[in-house]
């Protein structure tokens, strides 16, 4: 993945936001006798199909053989962008509102995040960053 200009910004082109503090590291058996880990980290990203922008909300994740430093390492070495974002909860412009969520904190909190992110397109929430692209 690489860093995209803000102003280059489209919906349709895949561009991710990600939230640094939510990196995570677990270890995972290999067929190759060597280390191998699961890393996720927190995503947000709009999505623009059949005229319908909705904003989404979820993780990126990668199989790689290193730890990473930051999310800046991780994302430069996920270079595989095939599957996308797993969506958790999304959100289009006429508020239908989907989750796959079960936790009652997490949906509301998730609710929450999307209908700002609905309000302020295409704004990158505080604390996040992006825009990043395969």
């Amino acid at each position: 993945m690489y860093k995209v200009n803000t102003e280059y910004f489209k919906p349709s082109k895949r561009f991710y936001s990600v939230l640094p503090s939510t990196l995570y590291c677990q270890k995972v058996s290999s067929p190759l006798d060597r280390q191998l880990f699961r890393i996720t980290i927190d995503a947000c990203w709009y999505r623009l199909k059949s005229g319908i922008i909705s904003a989404h909300v979820g993780e990126l994740w990668d199989f790689q053989y290193e730890i990473p430093q930051d999310h800046v390492q991780f994302l430069s070495r996920h270079d595989d962008g095939r599957n996308g974002g797993d969506c958790r909860s999304r959100l289009d412009e006429f508020q239908n509102f989907w989750t796959s969520s079960q936790d009652l904190d997490k949906l509301s909190s998730d609710s929450e995040f999307l209908d700002w992110m609905r309000i302020h397109y295409p704004s990158i929430p505080d604390g996040w960053d992006g825009w990043w692209r395969f």
